[in-house]
């Protein structure tokens, strides 16, 4: 089981964001369970093993679906996460902490939380304070939350928002759906947030993290990530000028020791 967030919708289809690790163990469709009891088989239309993301096409549920924010969470902001680890649904909140890296060669963005999401959670979303969606949570460690932030996932799924229109539209065009928007009921976002049943069940990671090499993460990795944006800062500006700073620091201790040699 994991979980993940209704993020657009059409006339008559639906796509639920989640994690690659929820459903690349899958051998045939997913199974999408929403709080009020809707059900529907889902297609994994893409997947991003780097980011652990993937997108999942179902039929449209009663729900409405959850804004990607255009802001990036900022730290110190107040974020929450939700998910249907354990069967249940649970929210829990926290703050941003820091952008962190899912290997050396990666861009920093994915942000940490300070709070911890539980084994299939994974998948479900990061909440900022207008309910929309800040990020795309993926594992937990020691208190703590990483998961794509709101861009990322954003970037991700252009494409297939444009796929499932098309779709849509030739559908429309041979006169196989009247093109009338289904009702949508409810305003609270646990509606939005729903549970996700491979067919064959996935291999269980330790605190939703996936292991395998070919995601590109690991909890190494995340800790060297960590490492690098405490010591050199999170942006490339803050970097920059850690950079500098060293050359500086370096320059200084040079010109000590050639004052000290002349001293001798």
């Amino acid at each position: 089981m994991g979980s993940g967030t209704l993020v657009h919708v059409t006339a008559k289809y639906g796509i639920v964001i989640t994690n690659w690790h929820v459903v690349r163990d899958a051998r045939d469709s997913v199974e999408v369970i929403f709080p009020d009891g809707f059900r529907s088989q889902g297609t994994v239309m893409k997947i991003d093993e780097d980011w652990d993301l993937a997108a999942i096409g179902i039929w449209r549920p009663q729900a409405e679906a959850v804004k990607i924010s255009t802001d990036s969470p900022q730290r110190g902001e107040e974020l929450t996460i939700a998910g249907y680890g354990n069967g249940s649904y649970r929210a829990a909140i926290g703050r941003c902490t820091q952008y962190v890296a899912p290997g050396k060669k990666h861009p920093f963005e994915m942000l940490e939380l300070s709070a911890e999401a539980r084994q299939g959670d994974s998948g479900g979303p990061i909440f900022n304070a207008r309910g929309e969606l800040a990020g795309v949570l993926l594992g937990a460690k020691k208190g703590h939350t990483v998961g794509s932030f709101c861009g990322r996932v954003d970037l991700f799924l252009f494409d297939v928002h444009q796929t499932l229109h098309r779709h849509h539209a030739e559908q429309f065009a041979d006169g196989r759906d009247s093109g009338r928007l289904v009702p949508v009921r409810g305003n609270s976002l646990q509606p939005a947030v729903a549970a996700i049943n491979p067919s064959s069940a996935p291999s269980v990671h330790s605190g939703g993290l996936p292991t395998s090499a070919r995601s590109g993460w690991s909890r190494a990795d995340w800790q060297w990530s960590s490492l690098l944006t405490n010591v050199l800062g999170s942006t490339p500006a803050d970097q920059f000028k850690t950079f500098l700073a060293t050359i500086g620091a370096f320059s200084l201790v040079i010109c000590g020791l050639r004052l000290f040699k002349f001293d001798a």
